[in-house]
Formats: C-alpha cells, sequence, structure tokens
C-alpha cells in the first residue's frame, strides 16, 4: 500500500513538472544581427526589427514580414509629407506640379507594400523583391528626379528629401534581407 503511494506521488510530480508550459522562447538576437548584417543599413535594419515586440520570438520569414511593415510606414509618412506639402501650395507653378506628381507617384509606391508583403508571406521572395526593384524604388525616386531637372527653380523640401532617403535604405534593406530568409 505504501509503494503504491509513492508511485502515486512520484507520478504526480512528474506529471506537475512536464505538464508546465515552456517558458516563451527569449528573443535570438543572433538571428536578428546576423540578418541584418547582410544588409546595407544594419543598424536601421535592426533598429526596425526591434522596435515591433513579435520580433523576440520571430523566425527568420517573420522578421522579413516586419521590415516590410517598417518600410510600408516610412513609404506612407513620405507620401503624408508629399501631399501635405502639396496641398498647401498654391496652383499654378512648377513646385506645385512636381509635388502632385511627387504625391501620386509616392501613393502608388506606399500601396505596393500590399504586394510585397503578399509575396513575402507566401515565401515568394524573388516576387516581392521584383516589386521593390521594378515599381517601389522608382516611384520614390520619381520626386527627386524631378527636382534634379530644374534645380534652380525648386529645392528639395529637406523633409521630402530625407524621407525619400528612408524609403531607399528600407528597400535595400528589404532586398538584403530577403535574399538570405
Amino acid at each position: 500500500m505504501a509503494s503504491s503511494s509513492v508511485f502515486l506521488s512520484v507520478l504526480c510530480m512528474i506529471f506537475i513538472l512536464f505538464c508546465q508550459p515552456f517558458p516563451p522562447a527569449k528573443s535570438d538576437e543572433n538571428l536578428i544581427e546576423s540578418l541584418c548584417s547582410k544588409t546595407e543599413e544594419p543598424v536601421i535594419c535592426s533598429d526596425c526589427l526591434n522596435s515591433d515586440p513579435t520580433s523576440k520570438a520571430a523566425d527568420a520569414h517573420a522578421l522579413g514580414l516586419i521590415a516590410v511593415r517598417c518600410a510600408e510606414y516610412d513609404a506612407t509618412q513620405l507620401y503624408e509629407v508629399v501631399s501635405n506639402l502639396s496641398l498647401n501650395i498654391s496652383g499654378g507653378t512648377p513646385f506645385k506640379t512636381v509635388l502632385d506628381g511627387c504625391s501620386e507617384k509616392m501613393l502608388e509606391a506606399k500601396d505596393d507594400f500590399t504586394g510585397v508583403l503578399r509575396s513575402a508571406e507566401a515565401m515568394d521572395y524573388s516576387t516581392a523583391k521584383g516589386i521593390i526593384t521594378d515599381q517601389i524604388q522608382p516611384l520614390a525616386n520619381w520626386c527627386l528626379d524631378q527636382f534634379d531637372k530644374l534645380p534652380d527653380l525648386l529645392p528639395v523640401p529637406s523633409m521630402v528629401l530625407a524621407g525619400t532617403e528612408a524609403v531607399n535604405q528600407d528597400c535595400k534593406i528589404l532586398l538584403g534581407m530577403l535574399d538570405n530568409i
């Protein structure tokens, strides 16, 4: 009788020990560092990934999706800046014309991140990279190209320059990550 109660006690202890939920996975900083080190902007890459709390337990695929969302956010910010600048300029000036065009191009560019995200979610990284290089980057750079064509008449607003640089950096980071996932 005593041996059966000892057996039951041991069995209960084993059950209690092994039925406890496992501790949550801790952040794999090595994975973030490894992926970001293969990009042109490892610090910005790391900052982006670490800004999302889900990165703490994410695999490489999920980290890629986080990076897409960071880039999409920056493209949306640039669109809003350009759109607001355009709305606050009176019509008929070359500056207004360029800003209107920039606003249209950035609207397209930010919307194209939906295709990048869908492709990346489906692990179709080749298509995601194609959208970035063939669609988003040319649309984002169109604006600066227009200002370059008329440098004496049209100074590039600093927020447009900084926003375009951020989107270009994000695209480079994404391309580097998608090549290594």
